[in-house]
């Protein structure tokens, strides 16, 4: 069954007339190729293949007639046990095929298409007769939206036909398309029969969307050049029209008027396969039909060429006419091998038994999951439900130039792709693309987001959408990101969001200006401090420092210009072993201070509140208790230090604070922290304790009220040094600055004083000064307990107390440290006696 003829125009009396159709001819002389290249070379095994050829007209109604003539006579031989029908090839186009498979399949008749693509046709429940050796248009879909998707056209428009032919492709390129992220903007379905209003709507649809420029057509080859007519005619903008396998039927879809507007259209069409010897086979048959002809043109409109002269052009310029000719020769070879099979299984010894026996639904099933050699002997495979697979697609694309003679437009198809079925892998030849500025087209309902930017997409249209900004903190270094994303640990998003940069580390360089202040402060702090305990070597043996209990003094000097050079740790980048000299070497030393300050302080306190001469000698006042007390209260916090360091030692880690990463210490351990802290509270809180008691103490021997609010200022700023140290951006200017503000208060309240009068008033500087001072003291402490009578009786026997004081001077030096003292206890004596 072949289309060796098509509807025409109509008579006078209304009905259509059919013209004889190049295409029709050329598949028609396939067949006979196959049928004798079949008998030549004795491939149906011991017997020789005939056929009855019949003309569709392209029509569903002769095709019915036609089926049921077949069926008719396979019915009538088999009564009389005469097989004459053994298959049907055809009948040409799906529409065709489904209507006669309808009739043939309802008895069992095998039928085989070469050209019916439709997807409608593998429903085997439906038409259980039914093979093809050509593919399905689920491939042609498919290749499609591979198509659009490697060149980036995301946004198309579809039309199509409400039919058995454009329904399945339409469905099938929905599923493609959504895997492979593309969207319609608009689909137009056209109902049978096509009228020019609903063409006219279509291209009113297609007008309004200009960001979709492709346009993907399922339509017939008449109903595709009435549209693109229609189109041009509309001055509608230039778009991609992207065609099926039925563009090759209608050559005249890219005539001279519709060139320039489809140029850089595309087709799809099976894989053209070269059959050897057919061009010379056909070329001799010419002879044949200009004779049955009677030289008559086939197309009616063109009287001058002759039907030899525009097949042979056909043959040799328009490769669309050999498209399908392979799978006609591949459809008699089906058969073909199907009837070898079956013979060699029944009637393996007898065939001219197996000629009688066979009949046309004996080979049913031979036509299923198999495979034979086809034209040019390459492998063709049947599926389950006789479609063939591992199929190939070749992909053209039209295109114009003008002709330097005529100045009219010359068009041309050219490869620029192929789909290789068994590696499922689509080609295109880059080289071949000749777009209009050298670039591809566009076909998006969005632009490209670049880097920086995300796809805020519309959730009706997800190939839509606005770019966004990412928000703060975030980057995306891909165009079209569909979201952003953060940086790893240590990074942070550069100034225009588009990828990571490493965040720089921060701590206190040598060169910063709060380094530089802190160790301008400390180096002159801690030479203050050692200044100041040379004065008072120099100055040893002179009344005041020895009051002020010189070794303690010098030893409490010497803490502290240590004390003052410890902020020198803090700037420079952090190491482990840095880490935990800061925690642990202040610690130890600010312990150090504070116990002398307390031993100092008390021991003072001892002998000024002692009752008798007697009690200045009590244990308490002895050196070496006051320095075992000191060892003791600084080795307490030397072993937290010890234990700290052995189990959980700080260490120097990362932190990202603001977009930057500081070096900062960690403490590893906030017991041990906490625990080293409060034992340096504690002894602050003793000193703080005793100084308050001693405060009515001569300031000749212990500046308690200076002393004090000393002690409370280093409580406040380390109290705030402790908070400050969870602050990693700030911990070590906070600990640098804790440092030297206490030791800097503790040495100018304690000593600047004593300094002033050794260097400018050295007159303050002898014993009688302190001598009054001390009576002073004395006399205040006993007035609470002496009437006004024996406070006269104390004044008029001063002169008594002063020459006994003098004698005291005379008294062997056992402890140079304590002479001061011990004329003190001597005096109070005194005082009770009188």
């Amino acid at each position: 069954m072949f289309p060796i003829t098509v509807e025409g125009n109509a008579t006078r009396t209304g009905k259509q007339q059919c013209t004889f159709f190049r295409l029709g001819i050329i598949l028609f002389e396939a067949f006979r190729y196959a049928v004798d290249k079949v008998n030549n070379e004795s491939i149906l095994k011991g017997m020789t293949l005939g056929y009855d050829a019949f003309d569709t007209c392209s029509r569903v109604d002769e095709s019915v007639k036609i089926a049921l003539k077949v069926h008719e006579s396979v019915e009538n031989n088999s009564k009389r046990n005469i097989s004459k029908y053994i298959a049907v090839i055809g009948a040409g186009k799906s529409e065709l095929s489904i209507t006669v498979n309808d009739i043939l399949g309802a008895f069992g008749i095998p039928q085989v298409g070469y050209a019916s693509s439709s997807k409608i046709l593998s429903d085997k429940y439906r038409f259980s007769t039914f093979s093809r050796t050509i593919p399905t248009d689920t491939l042609q879909a498919k290749v499609i939206a591979r198509i659009l998707k490697q060149l980036g056209w995301t946004y198309a428009m579809l039309v199509y036909t409400d039919d058995n032919y454009g329904r399945p492709l339409y469905s099938s390129l929905l599923s493609y398309s959504e895997m492979n992220g593309i969207c319609f903007a608009d689909i137009s379905k056209l109902l049978n029969p096509v009228t020019d209003e609903k063409l006219a709507d279509v291209v009113k649809k297609l007008r309004e969307h200009n960001t979709a420029r492709v346009v993907v057509m399922f339509l017939n080859g008449i109903n595709s050049k009435r549209l693109i007519k229609m189109a041009r005619s509309s001055n509608m903008s230039r778009k991609i029209w992207i065609f099926t396998a039925t563009w090759y039927n209608v050559p005249e879809i890219f005539d001279a008027e519709n060139a320039e507007f489809l140029d850089g259209s595309i087709g799809v069409v099976d894989e053209i396969i070269h059959v050897p010897n057919f061009y010379s086979y056909f070329t001799a048959r010419l002879a044949t039909w200009e004779h049955y002809l009677g030289r008559k043109v086939l197309d009616t409109n063109d009287e001058e060429t002759t039907m030899i002269g525009k097949v042979k052009h056909d043959l040799t310029s328009q490769f669309r006419f050999l498209t399908h000719v392979p799978y006609v020769i591949n459809a008699v070879l089906a058969v073909v091998n199907a009837i070898n099979k079956f013979c060699t299984e029944r009637f393996a010894n007898s065939t001219r038994e197996c000629q009688k026996k066979i009949k046309a639904n004996s080979i049913l099933p031979y036509l299923r999951n198999t495979n034979f050699r086809g034209i040019n002997n390459q492998q063709v495979f049947l599926d389950k439900n006789g479609d063939t697979i591992n199929n190939n697609i070749d992909l053209y694309s039209f295109r114009t130039s003008k002709s330097e003679n005529t100045r009219a437009h010359v068009s041309r198809h050219v490869l620029f792709g192929v789909y290789n079925g068994t590696e499922d892998n689509l080609t295109l030849f880059s080289n071949k693309f000749n777009w209009s500025g050298g670039k591809i087209p566009l076909s998006r309902c969005s632009t490209q987001c670049s880097k920086g930017l995300y796809k805020d997409v519309n959730v009706i249209m997800p190939c839509c959408w606005k770019c966004t900004k990412c928000p703060l903190g975030t980057f995306s270094n891909k165009t079209n990101s569909v979201n952003c994303r953060t940086c790893s640990s240590g990074k942070k998003p550069n100034r225009n969001q588009t990828g990571c940069e490493m965040i720089s580390y921060d701590y206190m360089r040598w060169n910063d200006p709060w380094a530089i202040v802190i160790l301008f402060s400390a180096v002159t702090s801690s030479l203050t401090a050692f200044i100041f305990f040379l004065i008072f070597c120099y100055f040893r043996t002179t009344p005041v420092v020895r009051a002020f209990d010189c070794e303690f003094s010098l030893l409490l000097l010497l803490s502290i210009a240590v004390g003052l050079t410890l902020p020198i740790m803090y700037p420079g980048e952090p190491s482990n072993f840095r880490c935990r000299l800061q925690d642990v070497l202040p610690a130890v030393i600010y312990s150090l201070t504070l116990s002398i300050i307390i031993a100092k302080t008390k021991r003072t306190a001892i002998i000024f509140n002692s009752k008798s001469a007697a009690n200045i000698q009590n244990v308490l006042v002895r050196r070496s208790v006051q320095f075992t007390l000191v060892l003791l209260l600084t080795s307490t916090q030397l072993i937290v230090c010890l234990l700290w360091l052995s189990s959980r030692s700080p260490f120097v880690k990362e932190r990202t604070l603001h977009d930057t990463r500081h070096l900062v210490c960690d403490f590893n351990s906030l017991v041990y922290f906490l625990l080293s802290k409060s034992i340096l509270l504690s002894l602050n809180t003793w000193c703080i304790a005793i100084a308050l008691k001693s405060r009515k103490i001569p300031c000749s021997y212990s500046n308690s009220k200076h002393t004090l609010f000393a002690l409370l200022t280093f409580k406040l700023t380390w109290l705030m040094g402790i908070v400050g140290r969870f602050y990693g951006e700030y911990g070590s200017t906070v600990d640098s600055l804790t440092i030297l503000i206490s030791y800097s208060f503790l040495l100018h309240l304690m000593f600047s004083s004593k300094i002033y009068v050794l260097l400018f008033r050295k007159d303050l500087n002898n014993q009688r000064v302190l001598r009054e001072r001390t009576w002073e003291f004395t006399l205040r402490k006993q007035s609470t307990s002496l009437s006004s009578l024996q406070l006269s009786t104390s004044m008029l026997d001063m002169k008594f107390l002063k020459r006994e004081s003098v004698a005291l001077s005379d008294v062997v030096k056992q402890d140079k440290g304590v002479q001061t003292d011990m004329c003190l206890g001597t005096v109070d004596v005194l005082v009770h006696d009188s």
